[in-house]
């Protein structure tokens, strides 16, 4: 393999079929002109999750927190901002 998420078929697969986690935007600290040379007091990122079948929305986000317990990441705060969608395949067959 000569790339990180493979090549060919194998690339194709998990681009278009595997479960992925978005990355959407980080958000942290002082933004606007001029800079500033504090730490911030608080950081934001918003995620988002490409579920496959068989896949339960709240069970992926109790797999989140429990991650994060684990690496010692207690204190971030999971805020669910969307309802939950469960995962959907459609027939490759359909014209529509």
């Amino acid at each position: 393999m000569t790339r990180p998420l493979g090549d060919g078929h194998d690339y194709h697969t998990r681009l278009n079929l595997k479960p992925v986690v978005n990355v959407n935007g980080f958000h942290g600290g002082y933004e606007g002109q001029g800079s500033k040379t504090v730490l911030p007091a608080d950081g934001m990122v918003k995620l988002d999750f490409r579920l496959v079948p068989d896949q339960h929305p709240d069970r992926i986000v109790e797999l989140l927190r429990a991650h994060l317990d684990t690496q010692g990441f207690s204190d971030i705060e999971i805020i669910e901002l969307e309802s939950h969608q469960h995962p959907a395949r459609s027939d490759l067959n359909d014209p529509s």
